[in-house]
């Protein structure tokens, strides 16, 4: 008799690079753009570090909606030279590169001087594969933990950002640029007579955009004017190879790490006031309705009249004071009123969060925490960027033609299947029924549902908690639309100073403006991951940086109260959000009345079994910091009392 064939299925490994995610997680990207993605536990990493080339075996879920795999071999290490936080445990120090890092990383023995927590540059020594310990040896102190900028160091050396040293200095000099705009000027739009003012916030270190309004009884123009940087960066240059590097500008309280050499992004590019400066305009034509019913867009020169700083914009229009502009800005605070309000009814959503500015001593420690405002202006501002950014999508899309193969679209999915049941859990927790009940949740639900909520603070929170449960936006060939702004096509255009997308997009337009050979038009591939990457490391450093700074602030405040919201359930914690500075902590389960706490089926509170006691998401606490453990990032509060 013949025997049975077993039903297999050949599992094929895949090459790639691993990234290390806040939550400890790594995603892992395929060298074949082909294939998706894949979410690799942390217990899955098998000694992988940040950026390192490994080969995963992946095993998918259909459930889900997303790829999962474990890493089977490390194929090249990215490096083993580190910046770390040393730490003495017992009588042996350890490094930290990561607070999720797969293993623990032994100093060896070392004659220098070490002080709990400063910042060392190590190189690994062994990294002691399928092991739990690596090692590694100190090769220089970079500063002392109680150094002011001992967290920029530390982070900026995490992710390798620094300032560009490789550019040949000729190719800096002031006089290359004063001739390309000299040279530049005879062949452009002159909008020099234009009235045009930048809008930008109070310590604003480049100027990407500029705004005019052109109007009277029969007709009405809005201008967004952006920094024509492609036309100081030719493709492929020296600048043009590092800013593609860099992904994007980097932004600290401290200092910018920009994309751009400075003398172009502070300078020759910025659209500073009454000096000439090279723009790509966008001419909207606005009927008495407030709809965009044409556009051109034009290579253009302009002299901007007036720097505005949010606030002055802001008290102009709040105030109705005084301005050579005054009359202006009523009017564009009127259309953007409009264009916000269709926008929304549309299908887009407004997020409330907030950011948040801080004022530091002598050893790096927060003394101040304050929330930025907004006002009228940043509206102008934010709708007409929108608007720009829709219309160069539309524009791209309109007149791709043989000589483009694809251009560079910023696109945001919908939410995962299981993401969506997430939401809909918080939409049951807080009784709130959206239109869409047997359909995928939309963005009007998700607007319509913070609307309603009641409380401001809770609405923050909300606003975090559904953020955190969608897909992030990213960059690619291929358009699915902008869930979160309900735009069914979008790019970026607005920021080439700051944004290695934004100067690829005006590149290709200009080639379209100038009838360019397709030979001389910059592919997008290399570019989409050159942003997709930048903008990932932008986001992790600037995270970790705010973190590290809250983490030192709580060490001063152990013991004191603070008011939050809680804002998830695990095994053993539950996750709180502050209301002072948006600070995240923990709670642990095992410091509450004693009892055996279960997680609700819902996920949305935890239950006491014997005294019936419930925690629920969004509910409101008193609390008081118990403890601070600086190696991981972490603060640990006790209850005081429910408020809400």
């Amino acid at each position: 008799m013949a025997k049975k064939k077993k039903n297999s299925k050949r599992i094929f490994n895949i090459d790639g690079t691993i990234y290390l995610l806040p939550s400890g997680k790594g995603l892992f990207k395929p060298d074949d753009v082909s294939v998706d993605e894949i979410i690799i536990s942390r217990h899955f990493l098998n000694g992988s570090f940040n950026s390192d080339r490994v080969r995963v075996q992946p095993f998918y879920s259909n459930y889900l909606n997303q790829s999962k795999g474990k890493v089977v071999k490390i194929l090249k290490r990215f490096s083993s030279n580190f910046i770390a936080i040393v730490y003495k445990k017992k009588d042996t120090w350890y490094a930290n590169v990561d607070i999720n890092q797969p293993k623990n990383i032994r100093i060896e023995d070392t004659k220098i001087s070490l002080k709990q927590f400063d910042i060392v540059e190590i190189t690994m020594v062994n990294w002691n594969a399928g092991r739990r310990r690596a090692i590694a040896r100190i090769i220089k102190i970079v500063c002392h933990h109680n150094d002011g900028k001992a967290d920029l160091k530390f982070v900026t050396g995490k992710y390798r950002i620094n300032d560009s040293l490789t550019i040949n200095k000729k190719n800096l000099e002031e006089n290359i640029f004063k001739e390309k705009i000299n040279a530049s000027v005879k062949r452009r739009k002159d909008l020099r007579s234009l009235e045009t003012f930048t809008i930008d916030p109070i310590d604003a270190r480049d100027f990407d955009d500029a705004i005019s309004i052109e109007y009277d009884k029969s007709r009405l123009f809005i201008w967004v004017h952006i920094a024509d940087v492609a036309e100081f960066v030719d493709y492929n240059s020296q600048i043009d190879k590092e800013a593609m590097l860099r992904g994007n500008s980097y932004y600290f309280p401290e200092r910018v790490y920009h994309m751009l050499p400075r003398i172009l992004s502070t300078k020759y590019c910025s659209l500073e006031p009454n000096v000439d400066r090279l723009s790509l305009s966008i001419k909207m034509n606005v009927d008495e309705k407030y709809n965009v019913t044409d556009y051109e867009i034009h290579e253009t020169v302009i002299n901007s009249d007036k720097k505005f700083s949010y606030e002055e914009a802001g008290s102009i229009l709040d105030k109705n004071e005084e301005s050579d502009h005054t009359t202006s800005l009523h009017l564009l605070d009127k259309i953007t009123d409009d264009w916000k309000r269709k926008r929304i009814q549309k299908g887009g959503f407004e997020i409330n969060t907030s950011e948040w500015k801080y004022d530091f001593d002598e050893k790096g420690i927060p003394t101040k925490y304050s929330r930025k405002k907004t006002n009228k202006s940043h509206k102008i501002i934010e709708e007409c960027m929108l608007m720009a950014n829709k219309i160069a999508a539309i524009y791209m899309k309109d007149n791709l033609d043989d000589r483009f193969n694809h251009m560079i679209f910023r696109n945001h999915d919908i939410p995962s299947l299981v993401n969506e049941q997430r939401i809909r859990k918080i939409f049951n927790r807080f009784k709130f029924n959206p239109e869409s009940k047997h359909e995928a949740i939309s963005s009007k639900d998700i607007h319509r549902f913070l609307l309603e909520t009641k409380y401001q603070s809770l609405k923050k929170f909300l606003s975090i908690s559904i953020l955190k449960k969608m897909k992030k936006a990213n960059y690619g060939l291929n358009s699915i639309g902008h869930f979160g702004l309900g735009f069914n096509l979008y790019t970026h255009f607005t920021s080439p100073i700051r944004r290695y997308s934004d100067l690829v997009i005006h590149r290709q337009i200009k080639g379209i403006l100038r009838k360019i050979q397709k030979s001389k038009i910059q592919t997008t591939l290399n570019a989409v991951e050159a942003a997709n990457q930048g903008e990932m490391k932008s986001s992790f450093a600037e995270r970790e940086y705010k973190s590290l700074k809250d983490i030192r602030f709580l060490m001063n405040e152990i013991g004191n109260e603070f008011e939050g919201n809680i804002n998830d359930f695990s095994k053993n914690y539950i996750h709180i959000t502050l209301d002072f500075g948006d600070i995240n902590g923990f709670i642990e389960i095992n410091t509450l009345r004693t009892d055996i706490y279960e997680i609700s089926n819902d996920g949305t509170r935890i239950n006491g079994r014997y005294s019936k006691n419930r925690y629920f998401l969004g509910q409101k606490l008193l609390l008081r910091l118990d403890r601070v453990d600086f190696m991981h990032q972490r603060s640990f509060f006790l209850i005081r009392k429910i408020i809400q």
